[in-house]
């Protein structure tokens, strides 16, 4: 399994699951890494709870899919990894982004552009949506990793884009990112890792004020630690921990300015989700069931 995400509709008795497998398909007389999509839907019933299979793309080649509501429509966005090669016989990739809505949750229809294209993303990216525009932030992955925010109109008429040039440490590389409305201001944040020994880890988070144009948008770095797991986010709060074992849970917010900051410590063990109602899902000390603690 290379990926899923859960498409949620606050008061609905019903998830709609998107997963994403990968898979070694034929090209001509070589191969490549591509992807299918499969569709569950999760239901409530009297019983608890019934998964289902109700559809598969085979080699879709979709990597991601991410969905969100606005105004009542739900806009979804996925990114489709096309491979070729080219006369000479090297291998290439380029991604493009498909859109669709729909008012119900529902299996989308996808459509994808040319117009819509970018050189090669990674399958992390994030979405946040206006009534006209839907704003990406993704990870380009040719060479080096490199921040990139996308601007596209929901008409999928223009697309503007911009790739920021962060540095970073030696051996660390970008991991994820999310993108946030503050305050009637849109935020792009992208936090580090680093999959090889290194001397020297820092975690780091870096805040991207997006301006009405994408290349006057400015960067800061919003948290720094040497140590860092267990991360994750909702709407504008966080919680993580900065060491092992039964450490304190840190839990902090976004100010207005897009920086975090902390605001309490908790005495749990490792957080795995936040509600939109700032309850902390936590692992049990045996491992063995999840626990909310408000």
């Amino acid at each position: 399994m290379w990926g899923e995400e859960f498409h949620i509709d606050e008061g609905s008795s019903k998830i709609l699951i998107s997963v994403i497998t990968s898979e070694t398909f034929p090209i001509e007389s070589k191969t490549y890494q591509g992807y299918n999509t499969l569709w569950y839907e999760l239901k409530e019933t009297n019983q608890g709870f019934n998964m289902e299979l109700i559809d598969k793309w085979n080699k879709s080649d979709i990597k991601a899919i991410r969905s969100k509501v606005h105004n009542g429509e739900r806009i979804w966005v996925a990114l489709r990894e096309l491979n070729y090669i080219s006369s000479s016989g090297n291998k290439g990739r380029s991604s493009f982004i498909g859109v669709a809505k729909n008012n119900q949750l529902e299996i989308p229809q996808f459509e994808f552009s040319n117009s819509n294209q970018h050189s090669h993303l990674s399958q992390n990216f994030d979405i946040e949506l206006t009534d006209k525009e839907i704003f990406i932030s993704g990870i380009g992955s040719v060479v080096n990793d490199t921040p990139t925010i996308l601007r596209i109109a929901k008409d999928r008429k223009s697309m503007e884009f911009i790739e920021l040039d962060i540095p970073l440490m030696k051996l660390h590389n970008f991991h994820d990112t999310v993108i946030k409305k503050i305050d009637n201001q849109f935020f792009a944040y992208f936090w580090t890792t680093s999959s090889e020994y290194c001397k020297k880890y820092t975690f780091e988070i870096f805040a991207v004020r997006l301006k009405q144009s994408l290349a006057n948008s400015t960067y800061e770095k919003a948290f720094e630690s040497d140590y860092i797991h267990s991360f994750t986010w909702s709407n504008n709060a966080v919680a993580f921990k900065t060491n092992t074992g039964k450490t304190p849970c840190r839990l902090g917010k976004i100010d207005i300015h897009g920086r975090i900051v902390q605001t309490e410590e908790l005495e749990i063990s490792d957080p795995k989700l936040l509600t939109n109602e700032g309850e902390v899902i936590v692992l049990s000390d045996d491992r063995k069931q999840l626990l909310k603690i408000k």
